[in-house]
């Protein structure tokens, strides 16, 4: 895609059949694509937010919503930040080099919180790097490091999303 709007949003009910406690999951995605010139180039906004509604001790740890890994707060290990809460955004420069191959440069940030009442811009996470994107089957190789150090080598085959149809867009 070059240019367009996405909006979605979520929520869901855990019921746990062991008397354990109910809660609820809900979250939003929010990204606006603008095409900059042919090729095509394309500044990507992106804003990520999802909660629960139960307390720590309530929620299983690995459903707690986490930051970090190849698509939120990119630069950090999978999963590296998890809490009730959990808010990111991601500015990314998308362009093609050539028919099939394409490259990206990215900043991530984000936190994790408490609770809602916690949210603020307080000791962001940043991470930031560069990726190319290979071939037919749109192999993703991105390359990230973080404020607090480290480098992250991700590498992603999605063989569904389409690299030759956007080139045939130009």
């Amino acid at each position: 895609l070059t240019h367009g709007t996405l909006a979605s949003a979520y929520a869901g009910r855990y019921h746990r059949l062991d008397a354990g406690s109910d809660f609820w999951r809900y979250g939003v995605d929010l990204q606006q694509l603008v095409r900059l010139g042919i090729g095509p180039r394309v500044l990507v906004a992106r804003v990520h937010g999802e909660a629960v509604s139960g307390s720590r001790d309530e929620v299983p740890f690995t459903d707690l919503p986490s930051l970090g890994g190849p698509l939120d707060l990119r630069g950090y290990a999978l999963d590296r930040f998890r809490d009730r809460v959990a808010l990111a955004g991601a500015v990314e420069y998308r362009w093609d080099l050539a028919r099939w191959l394409a490259a990206h440069v990215f900043v991530d940030a984000g936190r994790v919180y408490e609770s809602l009442d916690a949210i603020g811009i307080d000791h962001l996470r940043v991470g930031y790097g560069a990726g190319v994107e290979v071939g037919h089957s749109s192999t993703l190789v991105d390359i990230a490091s973080s404020i607090d150090g480290g480098l992250i080598v991700a590498i992603t085959v999605d063989p569904i999303h389409d690299l030759e149809a956007r080139a045939r867009r130009r």
